[in-house]
């Protein structure tokens, strides 16, 4: 009895090709209207955006807060290109998909020298078509072409007959985007990622993978079976996952040589498959570290099967159904078939709207590659947390700085009340009110702004002290005036005076002069000049100055807080309000 079991598996594979082809022949999946609506809402932000930068203008840093605001300036201008950039990728991408909207976009990708083109020309069908037994694939040809070039080298390769294939090869050969078409099928190929630069190169190669990735229907990673799971391999998966994309892991060449004796007696490398127990090993394996390793990627959207092209090449070439399926190749022939055989346009309406909501995913939340929405609302925050510890460093010192400047002053009008005492002194011309007044605030006003100045450099280096609000507080005194004391001397002054005579032998002695004591006292007065009144004058003003100096200050360093780097603020908020109405705007046209 013929073995048919290869013949039929590849029947089948073409019967859900075709149904695939037949359910998306008029098909067609137009998202223009809401993508133009996304492109517009960046070109609208980018518009105000350098406006605003426009209106603000190139400045040379001069302290933390405006070297953060800089930066901010600069990772906006940069994201604004990258997004740029990301709308051609995705003008491109979207190219891709309506050009190949009407098949089933299998792109094969991974590591230099994973099998990527020898297992592209199998499904080509390089080993069926030339198979001994009837199959479809002797009635089918692949059609080959190019997507883009990415070097001069590693193009098709033609055989004997002048089919053409992918070319293979020891090294890193596949330079292009390359397909082939069978049926509702196209298989993408592409170059490996990790391939080193090569001269002539027009294309960096992972660049080029990385742009097609969100774009395929189905991807196909494959894994070399000698060291599958290497950490850049990993590290693709994760890149799937955050561009929506599902994954088949395919782990090639699950093969071991081993050395037989054909029938002439001569020695032979033959090819056998790795133990079951192997192969499960490494495909669990491979899962278990892509859990560990990226524990937010859903396990579940990633299969991995073992696949040797090896032992498929032989059994199609013997007919064995045994090795085909020990070469796992009918297993993926069956997985690619049933993907999307049952509901190809649910997935085709699907991919274009995933693209949409990708796109805006990767403009809010950014990537590895451009930074988004959400990463410049932090730069934003990082600005004005810097504003928010410059206002604390001065909110903390209020008191210090405010004792400073009322010390300040009190020195600077003690200084002044020597000068007014010597003055008075020497002229005996009073000080009024309105003069003093005038002096105290002038004496205020510039120990204000030389103690801010002093002070403010300390928390903030580059400070530029702005003028500052005149002190205008009347100062209330009876001003400065020479003093005078008033001195009251008592006296006493005895003195003898003549009297009359008294009784009749005084009388009878006339000749003789009789005298009295007499006593007089009164209190004499002097001025005297006791000095100025400036003991109680300083005594008098003191609290009142402190007072005033002390309320100045403060209201000084609250303005200065509050005002310093009020520009910059502003400019910050309004940033932000443009970015909140974009991110607003990409919210509203993503599809639900």
């Amino acid at each position: 009895m013929q073995d048919t079991y290869i013949a039929d598996t590849v029947q089948h594979f073409f019967e859900q090709l075709d149904m695939i082809k037949s359910q998306l022949e008029n098909f067609s999946a137009n998202v223009e209207e809401r993508r133009n609506n996304i492109f517009s809402a960046l070109g609208q932000f980018e518009s105000a955006n350098k406006k605003l930068a426009g209106t603000y203008g190139d400045f040379m840093p001069a302290n933390p807060v405006e070297k953060s605001l800089k930066e901010t300036i600069e990772e906006f201008s940069n994201a604004i290109d990258d997004w740029a950039k990301e709308i051609e990728v995705n003008k491109k991408g979207v190219k891709f998909m309506n050009k190949h909207e009407k098949y089933l976009v299998v792109m094969v990708f991974g590591a230099v020298k994973s099998g990527k083109s020898s297992l592209g020309n199998f499904f080509a069908g390089r080993e069926l078509a030339k198979a001994k037994f009837n199959n479809e694939y002797q009635q089918r040809k692949p059609v080959f072409e190019t997507e883009e070039k990415g070097r001069n080298t590693g193009n098709f390769e033609s055989d004997a007959e002048g089919n053409i294939w992918f070319t293979e090869g020891v090294t890193d050969t596949t330079g292009d985007i390359q397909y082939f078409t069978l049926s509702g099928l196209r298989w993408i190929d592409s170059p490996g990622t990790g391939a080193v630069i090569k001269d002539g190169d027009c294309r960096n190669m992972e660049e080029m993978v990385n742009e097609y990735i969100p774009y395929a229907d189905l991807c196909i990673f494959l894994m070399n079976s000698s060291e599958p799971g290497l950490q850049a391999d990993m590290k693709y998966i994760k890149k799937m996952t955050q561009k929506h994309q599902e994954a088949l892991v395919v782990i090639t060449k699950s093969d071991e040589a081993e050395e037989d004796e054909d029938e002439n007696g001569e020695i032979k490398r033959i090819f056998v498959p790795k133990s079951k127990e192997n192969r499960k090993l490494q495909e669990d394996d491979i899962c278990e570290r892509l859990q560990e390793t990226y524990p937010e990627v859903p396990v579940e959207k990633f299969r991995a099967i073992s696949v040797s092209t090896y032992i498929g090449k032989d059994a199609v070439e013997k007919n064995d159904s045994r090795k085909f399926q020990e070469s796992g190749l009918d297993l993926l022939m069956q997985i690619l078939g049933n993907k999307v055989s049952e509901d190809a346009i649910g997935l085709k309406e699907k991919k274009p709207k995933d693209a949409v909501n990708i796109f805006i995913q990767s403009i809010i939340q950014g990537d590895e590659s451009i930074k988004g929405i959400e990463e410049l609302e932090e730069q934003l925050r990082g600005t004005l947390q810097t504003i928010e510890e410059f206002k604390e460093s001065i909110e903390a010192n209020i008191e210090r700085i405010t004792n400073k400047v009322a010390k300040d002053v009190r020195i600077k009008i003690l200084d002044l009340t020597n000068q007014w005492d010597d003055e008075v002194r020497r002229t005996k011309k009073n000080i009024d009110e309105p003069a003093i007044s005038a002096a105290i605030q002038e004496a205020i006003s510039k120990s204000l702004q030389s103690v801010l100045k002093q002070e403010m450099t300390k928390i903030l280096k580059n400070y530029k002290p702005k003028p500052i609000k005149a002190v205008q507080d009347i100062i209330r005194t009876n001003g400065i005036s020479n003093q005078t004391e008033i001195i009251e001397t008592p006296y006493t002054i005895r003195e003898y005076v003549p009297r009359d005579p008294e009784g009749i032998i005084e009388h009878l002695k006339f000749w003789k002069t009789y005298y009295r004591l007499e006593v007089t006292k009164g209190v004499r007065t002097s001025t005297v000049d006791i000095g100025t009144n400036i003991d109680e004058f300083f005594k008098e003003i003191e609290p009142e100055v402190k007072r005033i100096a002390s309320s100045h200050a403060r209201d000084e360093l609250n303005n200065i807080k509050e005002t310093y780097f009020e520009v910059q603020e502003k400019y910050i908020y309004e940033l932000n309000n443009q970015l909140q109405e974009l991110k607003q705007k990409l919210f509203g046209l993503k599809f639900s």
